[in-house]
């Protein structure tokens, strides 16, 4: 097993200015686990690593043009789910919830903020009065795909990977598709 140039160049610093990721820790975490499990192969951990980075850089790039509109991330996934097509005009936040991945006390507070700014409204069933329905507004509606138009346009992270040739793309993605199904089926 050959050693490779694991140098990776430091990340530009958050908003804050605290660095994101630096070369530095990158080869240290890699010598660490080359030395504690010398008979592995290291390029897991690099990949490993590299994931981490890369949803860090995601987030980032999301929430860099998500300020703009004043949404957070959960915000702009309940305003997704909402206006996507085939959703149904109303649904419950138990289900928003569920496919966010998230508790219903985080949906709580998503749709607090969002109705709060106009764009969903709250409606008791007219079956149970426990229970209540969310729908998207026009203004919600509109919000949500500004927000898409802006992050199409605008995330950093989208505009890297459509500089991948098409070829190179599609196999990136078929792997992260077969990682993603590896860990889900644990």
């Amino acid at each position: 097993m050959g050693e490779r140039n694991t140098k990776t160049k430091a990340v530009k610093p958050a908003r804050d200015g605290a660095p994101l990721y630096s070369a530095k820790l990158f080869d240290e975490l890699v010598s660490l686990w080359r030395q504690d499990f010398p008979n592995d192969d290291a390029t897991v951990v690099e990949v490993a690593l590299r994931a981490r980075l890369l949803a860090d850089l995601e987030e980032r790039a999301l929430q860099d043009v998500l300020a703009d509109f004043r949404v957070s991330v959960g915000d702009s996934d309940v305003l997704l789910i909402l206006s996507r097509d085939g959703a149904p005009a109303q649904i419950r936040p138990s289900d928003i919830a569920a496919l966010c991945g998230v508790s219903t006390g985080a949906v709580t507070g998503r749709l607090d903020r969002l109705q709060a700014r106009g764009y969903v409204s709250r409606e008791s069933s007219t079956d149970d009065k426990r229970t209540f329905f969310v729908t998207l507004t026009p203004q919600g509606r509109a919000l949500g795909l500004q927000v898409r138009q802006a992050l199409n346009a605008r995330s950093r992270f989208l505009i890297a990977l459509r500089e991948f040739p098409a070829d190179e793309l599609l196999q990136l993605n078929m792997l992260l598709a077969k990682l993603n199904q590896r860990l889900i089926a644990g």
